[in-house]
C-alpha cells in the first residue's frame, strides 16, 4: 500500500485546524460581506520628511493616498504648533491615529502566536473584532507567515506577502467607523506603495471605499 507524503507545513496546517475545530476560510473569502453597510477606510502610514509647516504636511500626506497619518510631531514642541497642525489636519479630512504612546491599538499580527491562529486567522480577526471592536481608536495593517523550519516560527511580512486573511480583515475594519488602518514596519517608502496598492484591491474586490 503506497504511503502519502506530507510536507511538515501541511502537517503543522492539518493539527492546527483539527486541534481548534474551526474552519479554515480561505485567503480573500467573501464571508459576511454582504452583512452590514461598509464604512470607508482610513488608511495611512509613515510620511518620509521633517515637516515644521502644518500645511506643506498634509500637501504629503494627500499625494500617499492617505487620510490617516501617524503624530507629526515629537513630544516637547510648542503647544501652539500642536495646535497648528491638529487643526490642519481636521480641516483637510485627516485622522491623527497614534502619538507614540501605547493605548488601544489592538495589531492581530501580534497576536498570531500558534499554528492553530495562523491557520485559522479568518475566524481569529473576526474574534477580535467581536470582542475589541468597541474599543479600537487605530489598527495595524501588516501580514505575517509561517516558516518550515525544525520549529514553528512565525515571520511579519508586507500586506500581501503573508497569509493574513484581509478580505476579512478589511471588511470587519470597515465596520467600525473613522478607524485608521495604518501600515508599519517596512523598510522603503516603495514597500509602502505596494503594500497600499495590495489592501486597495482587497478592498475594491470586497466592495469596500477608502477615505481618500
Amino acid at each position: 500500500m503506497m504511503k502519502k507524503s506530507f510536507s511538515r507545513r501541511h502537517f503543522i496546517k492539518t493539527a492546527a485546524i483539527t486541534a481548534t475545530g474551526l474552519a479554515f476560510i480561505p485567503r480573500g473569502s467573501k464571508a459576511g460581506q454582504n452583512s452590514i453597510a461598509a464604512n470607508p477606510v482610513r488608511l495611512g502610514g509613515p510620511v518620509p520628511g521633517n515637516f515644521t509647516d502644518p500645511v506643506e504636511r498634509v500637501k504629503a500626506v494627500k499625494s500617499l493616498k492617505y487620510s490617516a497619518t501617524y503624530c507629526p510631531v515629537h513630544p516637547g514642541v510648542p503647544v501652539e504648533l500642536i495646535r497648528s497642525f491638529r487643526a490642519e489636519a481636521k480641516k483637510s479630512n485627516i485622522v491623527i491615529a497614534e502619538v507614540g504612546a501605547w493605548s488601544n491599538t489592538l495589531d492581530p499580527v501580534n497576536m498570531i502566536s500558534s499554528p492553530q491562529k495562523y491557520f485559522n486567522n479568518a475566524a481569529f480577526l473576526k474574534e477580535c473584532f467581536a470582542k475589541l471592536g468597541p474599543y479600537l481608536k487605530s489598527i495595524h495593517a501588516k501580514d505575517i507567515t509561517i516558516m518550515s523550519q525544525l520549529t514553528v516560527h512565525l515571520e511579519e511580512r508586507r500586506p500581501g506577502l503573508g497569509s493574513l486573511d484581509y478580505g476579512v480583515f478589511l471588511q470587519e475594519t470597515s465596520r467600525l467607523r473613522d478607524i485608521p488602518f495604518m501600515m508599519e514596519h517596512l523598510g522603503k517608502q516603495e514597500d509602502y506603495k505596494l503594500a497600499a496598492a495590495y489592501i486597495r484591491e482587497v478592498d475594491k474586490k470586497a466592495g469596500i471605499m477608502f477615505v481618500e
